[in-house]
């Protein structure tokens, strides 16, 4: 029972990020210079970081004007969850 908490709260938290993720995505076509976003920004920065070189790379061969950081993390991060309850499953 224990480390179903333990799973559930970690799962829990993970989609509370990719949420925060989706909210600054939203808050910085809506308002970019808003203050939600900036304090948004301070949060997710170091799930989104490990992404960035990665997002770089594709923009800079494909020409595209567009950052993925933030879709490659929610993208990590569900399977992160997805990952974590398979390890779930097999304890």
């Amino acid at each position: 029972m224990g480390l179903y908490v333990i799973f559930l709260t970690v799962s829990k938290f993970l989609q509370l990020v990719s949420l925060a993720i989706l909210i600054y995505c939203v808050t910085t076509w809506i308002a970019p210079r808003s203050t939600v976003r900036y304090w948004l920004e301070r949060i997710i920065q170091p799930f989104c970081a490990p992404f960035r070189p990665l997002a770089r790379a594709i923009c800079t061969r494909w020409g595209c004007p567009v950052d993925f950081t933030c879709w490659f993390a929610i993208l990590g991060i569900e399977l992160l969850d997805q990952l974590l309850w398979v390890l779930f499953s097999l304890l």
